[in-house]
């Protein structure tokens, strides 16, 4: 590191280390002012050492190495189906196994009766869902027998990887395969209870139908209340509004993008740094802001407010304590510079729609580690969403 102008030295970098060395090297950002080295752990955002960190690096490592033979579910895909969040999760606990079935709540309590309410008996998850003669006449007649057939000799876990492996295309036949675990469930809640239980071939129409009535009222919803989505104004009490933004390009570096206009609108700056430097999400975000709190020091636009579309950097300098990783030693400095500007410097977090402006500057790809500014006139390539932006604004 060059102490004078605290920045890495390249050309040592270049000497003694491989080239994803010096770039993981590159990535770590530099207090303006000296601090003290400090040894962190890398697998906890604090930087500290605990032991649940280290069971999930070992288990997530463990995962890695069993990635052949073992398929994980895909959680994202189940809580994103179109289906009610109690079904959700239900089908949460039916792949964990610790749906409450006779087996279950024998072996937590050792009380209870563990026959099955359709046939008598041993009532294990595979048993109600898979084995029982009631509920495979449920199954098989319907459009779901060969979602039905592939759990054959699987735990409930393997069947949902089953069905996502084979549903590449669409969802729709999972979500009538959850609403039917759902119906099945609840009729062998009636006939524990209510000895009370539909005719199997009734079920899955009755979840089909259900399902029908759940879309058709979401849809409804949102017609009846469409999203607001959040455009781009100016600044409430402050006389600028400087936007930022970043722009993480593959194996090509981030780019840094900012934009000022006044409370009337009026463009007052625009600039775009290129770094070589390939740094993660947030923490090019928490660059950009820098960025832009560079030039707002220098260029004088200040009482301001910075919006950035990136909620977790916003939440990372709001922080009191300092998290030791690449994103807090970032966000420590955002800090230190903004108590700079004795109050006058405000930083929120604004949706990307509002923020298209900056967007816009910072996917502009100009000279490797040099500042292009624009001061009282736009460039060219920036004038069209100017323009949309104050046509968005409500006088």
């Amino acid at each position: 590191m060059d102490t004078e102008t605290r920045t890495w030295n390249h050309a040592l970098l270049q000497t003694h280390f491989l080239p994803q060395d010096k770039q993981n090297i590159l990535r770590i950002p530099i207090l303006r002012q000296p601090a003290e080295d400090k040894r962190i752990w890398g697998r906890d955002k604090s930087g500290l050492y605990s032991v649940k960190s280290t069971y999930k690096a070992l288990r997530a490592s463990k995962e890695a190495e069993m990635g052949e033979i073992y398929t994980p579910i895909n959680w994202e895909r189940i809580w994103k189906l179109q289906i009610p969040p109690k079904v959700k999760v239900f089908a949460w606990r039916w792949i964990r196994n610790i749906i409450p079935t006779g087996a279950n709540i024998l072996k937590r309590t050792t009380k209870g009766c563990d026959e099955c309410p359709f046939c008598g008996q041993e009532e294990t998850q595979n048993h109600l869902f898979q084995d029982c003669s009631w509920v495979r006449r449920v199954w098989c007649p319907s459009s779901l027998k060969l979602c039905f057939q592939k759990g054959k000799d699987l735990t409930c876990e393997e069947w949902m990887v089953a069905l996502q492996e084979t549903e590449t295309e669409s969802d729709e036949q999972i979500v009538l395969f959850l609403a039917a675990l759902w119906f099945i469930w609840g009729e062998r809640n009636s006939q524990c209870w209510n000895k009370k239980k539909l005719e199997e071939f009734k079920i899955m129409g009755k979840a089909e139908r259900w399902l029908d009535e759940y879309l058709e009222y979401q849809q409804k919803g949102s017609e009846t209340a469409p999203r607001h989505v959040a455009r781009w104004k100016p600044p409430d009490i402050a006389a600028f509004k400087i936007n930022v933004d970043a722009a993480t390009f593959a194996g090509a570096g981030t780019g840094l993008g900012i934009v000022v206009r006044d409370r009337n609108e009026g463009f007052c700056c625009a600039a775009v740094r290129r770094t070589r430097i390939q740094w993660p999400a947030e923490l090019a975000e928490l660059q950009a802001i820098k960025f832009g709190l560079e030039i707002a020091m220098e260029k004088g636009f200040v009482p301001g407010e910075m919006d950035s579309d990136c909620l977790r950097a916003v939440q990372q300098i709001e922080k009191e304590e300092m998290s030791m990783l690449e994103e807090g030693v970032g966000s420590a400095e955002v800090r230190e510079m903004i108590d700079n500007f004795d109050g006058s410097m405000e930083i929120r977090f604004e949706g990307r729609e509002s923020n298209k402006a900056a967007h816009t500057m910072a996917h502009i790809q100009r000279g490797w580690d040099e500042t292009e500014l624009w001061a009282s006139r736009p460039p060219i390539f920036l004038v069209d969403q100017l323009i949309l932006d104050s046509c968005n604004i409500s006088h």
